[in-house]
């Protein structure tokens, strides 16, 4: 095997065993399964395999170079998606704990004219389950961050989620309950 070769799986397997490790006690210890993370682990044990053969079987040398190769580097490439995904959510549930500190509706609507005036307005669902296309539709239409926080229903966050609405019919001439039709 060529040296470059020798360092390329190298790093591809410290690289993506260590994300694999953050992965699983640090971003995602809180979820039972998640199915791109085990896929990862089974890419990463497909290229360790490989690499035990590498040693055994002389002839597929070539085959199980690009094996290993493949293997480590697809679980590279999901690892470091997961790990995108986990800082969104993060920064996300960051935002959103800057609310959970607001009480009453004066504080509000002091929060919203602040956000009103930095274009970062937020808007607070409520309901069993989440609708994404109302998410989507709240992002692309009005520039709005919808948090979809399940049933527990806070009074403060529908004080902001009334100035929302208003905004929305005084500058856009449309109502928020029409996006769900």
């Amino acid at each position: 095997m060529k040296s470059k070769t020798k360092y390329l799986l190298l790093i591809l397997s410290i690289v993506g065993l260590s994300l694999i490790l953050f992965n699983e006690y640090k971003a995602y210890s809180d979820w039972s399964i998640v199915p791109e993370l085990e896929l990862s682990k089974g890419l990463f044990v497909i290229g360790i395999i490989s690499f035990g053969l590498y040693f055994l079987i002389k002839k597929w040398r070539k085959i199980l170079t690009k094996v290993m190769i493949g293997a480590f580097s697809l679980c590279l490439a999901q690892n470091l998606n997961l790990v995108a995904e986990y800082y969104r959510i993060t920064q996300s549930q960051k935002r959103l704990s800057e609310y959970s500190e607001l009480n009453t509706c004066e504080e509000m609507e002091n929060r919203f004219a602040a956000d009103l005036k930095n274009d970062k307005i937020k808007y607070f669902s409520f309901g069993l389950v989440s609708d994404e296309e109302f998410t989507k539709k709240m992002k692309s239409e009005f520039g709005i961050e919808n948090f979809n926080l399940g049933c527990t229903v806070y009074s403060e966050k529908i004080c902001y989620n009334k100035l929302v609405e208003k905004h929305i019919e005084e500058n856009y001439a449309k109502s928020i309950n029409r996006l769900t039709e």
